[in-house]
C-alpha cells in the first residue's frame, strides 16, 4: 500500500520506540491500529457507494409529446425568399494605406 520495504518499516519502529519509550508505544499502536481501520473503514464504504453510483443506468430525459403545431419565435412564411449573398461587386475593394476614399 505505501511501498515501505522490512527495512523501513524497522527504521520507523526504532525511532517510535526512542520517541514514546517502552510505557507509551503500546498505547500509540493501538490507537495508529484504529485510525487505520476507521480509515479503511470509510474508504471501503466510499468505494461502494461510488461503484453503485456508477452501475446505475442513466436516464435521458424525453421531450414532451407534442400536441399541436410548435410555438416559434419567428412565424412561418412558405412564400420568403432568402435574401442573396452579395456579389462580388457589392463588396468594396481594399485601399492601400497611402489612398483616399474617393
Amino acid at each position: 500500500m505505501f511501498n515501505i520495504s522490512a527495512t523501513e518499516l524497522l527504521v520507523i519502529a526504532v525511532v517510535a520506540l526512542l520517541v514514546l519509550g517502552p510505557d507509551k508505544l503500546p498505547d500509540a499502536m493501538r490507537k495508529l491500529g484504529r485510525a487505520t481501520r476507521e480509515i479503511r473503514r470509510i474508504t471501503s464504504g466510499f468505494e461502494a457507494e461510488l461503484r453503485d453510483a456508477l452501475s446505475e443506468p442513466v436516464e435521458t430525459p424525453t421531450p414532451p409529446a407534442s400536441t399541436g403545431p410548435t410555438a416559434s419565435t419567428e412565424p412561418e412564411n412558405p412564400t420568403a425568399v432568402p435574401e442573396p449573398a452579395p456579389t462580388p461587386s457589392d463588396i468594396p475593394e481594399p485601399q492601400s494605406p497611402g489612398e483616399t476614399a474617393a
